[in-house]
């Protein structure tokens, strides 16, 4: 489709809707871990993905590109948001922002089906997941819970 449009501005980039995908146009993310996101079935996965850093590993410029999403997330039950952080958890990373109904909107939608989750063996998905299939949008601020230093940069 030759559709497009700007979906909105966030504090570290524009988002574009060319089609059927979604160009992030990045300016700085907040982590500058070295892996600033863990590839999950909970996570929207990126098709593309290109980080320009500095000498102290801070992200100056960057895109991703994934699937867009047309379903929200803000009118699914409160339990799914729990079940979310509870198996994000028990995979070992947490997650420092708002899942919905934050400053620039939402960080969660829901994937067309389970099956477009990021992972190999969907067979294993929870079955919570399987009936409502959450994942984060905004690959940021995702940190190992076993890292005693978080790296991340404020952008207030």
């Amino acid at each position: 489709t030759d559709s497009y449009e700007l979906l909105g501005i966030g504090s570290t980039s524009s988002v574009y809707r060319i089609g059927d995908y979604v160009f992030k146009l990045i300016k700085s993310k907040w982590s500058y871990e070295d892996v600033i996101c863990p590839n999950l079935f909970l996570i929207n996965k990126n098709l593309e993905q290109i980080y320009l850093r500095d000498k102290n590993n801070i992200v100056k410029a960057g895109l991703e590109v994934q699937k867009y999403l047309i379903n929200k997330a803000s009118n699914i039950d409160k339990k799914y948001f729990d079940y979310f952080l509870k198996d994000l958890d028990n995979m070992g990373y947490f997650y420092n922002d708002t899942l919905i109904n934050g400053s620039t909107g939402d960080n969660v939608m829901l994937l067309d089906s389970y099956l477009d989750a990021d992972t190999k063996d969907h067979v294993s998905l929870p079955d919570w997941f399987k009936k409502v299939p959450l994942v984060l949008i905004d690959r940021d601020r995702i940190y190992n819970k076993n890292n005693m230093i978080i790296k991340q940069i404020d952008h207030r």
